[in-house]
């Protein structure tokens, strides 16, 4: 190729880390290209100079013309089966395939191929039920991009990326609004957990570091380096501005041991409970079923429960109660630390 920067191509750059992740990218020696499926999706990269290119990846024809020149193909996209008040898992389903599997057919043979998981897809080995339909999807969208990887001996890589963190992540600007908005702050997690975060800027070095010679195909851990506690995970978004004070109390399970917090936990846990399983079993059903059960039961009653309860009690989120994920993680990477002090960061667009 005439440009002797290696060519990463991100499929679902617009979305909130693929985004993040094309600006960083940028910082280093590659040339990022941002894959999106309209122009409105292309606007934003048009307008910060990136070589945009508009394509539907899950059409094989759009995914060869796209992708078979690039170094490197990075699947950040992901297809909720949850969109604009519908419930369709079946469709879900068959678009996350296409993805992996279109992705790996049309990237040329010496490229290297990342397809984005979740540490969710750890199911029991993190603490979360295996029957909840997130650990199924992805684990069936890594099976699909594995058989792809081996019929096509490509250089496949899963990374199984953690409790992503940045500037431009609903997850991050949650823990900073409570931050910002409170004279104490109680969460109910322990401060010396492993919080299984990860740093955009960390998922950059990952990918960087698969696309050199060192690192064998397979699959990753990709979290912080070191594993960063709550407490650093706190600390480092606290404002030095305020003198917001933090306290630890411990995970949700057994902090309340009155009555009506046992009988609440009871509930929200129940109805957690219920979404799931429907949630799961909603591949193998009809539209018109699903569609019934999200709009009667997940809108009204699951959703109404549980913002209520974040509302009302102390700050809790899911992922405080996981456990620390196994490895491997990626070799030959730095520390989350540094990264962060290295890279040009963050963009204008996030300020």
């Amino acid at each position: 190729m005439a440009d002797s920067q290696p060519t990463v191509g991100i499929v679902g750059a617009n979305g909130q880390v693929g985004t993040e992740l094309c600006f960083i990218l940028r910082e280093s020696n590659v040339r990022p290209i941002p894959i999106v499926r309209n122009s409105v999706g292309a606007a934003t990269f048009d307008h910060y100079g990136f070589d945009v290119r508009i394509a539907d990846v899950g059409d094989l024809t759009d995914a060869n013309e796209a992708l078979s020149d690039l170094d490197a193909v990075v699947v950040a996209a992901f297809a909720s089966p949850i969109s604009r008040g519908n419930f369709t898992p079946r469709q879900s389903r068959a678009v996350n395939e296409r993805l992996a599997r279109n992705s790996v057919r049309a990237a040329s043979d010496v490229a290297t191929v990342i397809y984005f998981s979740s540490v969710a897809a750890f199911g029991r080995e993190l603490d979360v039920s295996e029957n909840w339909w997130y650990v199924r999807e992805k684990r069936n969208v890594e099976t699909a991009f594995k058989e792809e990887c081996e019929l096509h001996d490509c250089d496949g890589y899963i990374h199984r990326i953690g409790l992503v963190l940045g500037q431009n992540l609903d997850r991050t600007e949650s823990i900073k609004s409570r931050l910002a908005s409170s004279a104490r702050i109680d969460i109910e997690a322990s401060a010396t957990a492993a919080s299984n975060t990860v740093h955009t800027v960390s998922i950059a070095d990952a990918i960087l570091a698969c696309m050199g010679t060192d690192t064998s195909p397979g699959t990753y851990t990709i979290v912080n380096k070191p594993q960063w506690t709550w407490r650093q995970v706190f600390e480092h978004y606290r404002s030095p501005d305020t003198d917001t004070e933090i306290q630890f109390v411990g995970s949700r399970t057994g902090t309340d041991s009155t009555i009506a917090g046992e009988l609440l936990s009871t509930v929200t846990g129940h109805a957690a409970g219920r979404k799931t399983e429907i949630m799961s079993i909603g591949v193998f059903l009809p539209d018109m079923v699903n569609q019934f059960a999200f709009n009667k039961y997940m809108q009204k009653e699951i959703g109404g429960e549980i913002s209520n309860y974040e509302d009302r009690f102390r700050f809790h989120r899911r992922e405080f109660d996981y456990a620390e994920v196994p490895g491997p993680t990626v070799p030959g990477t730095k520390s989350t630390e540094t990264r962060l002090q290295e890279w040009n960061y963050p963009p204008e667009i996030f300020e």
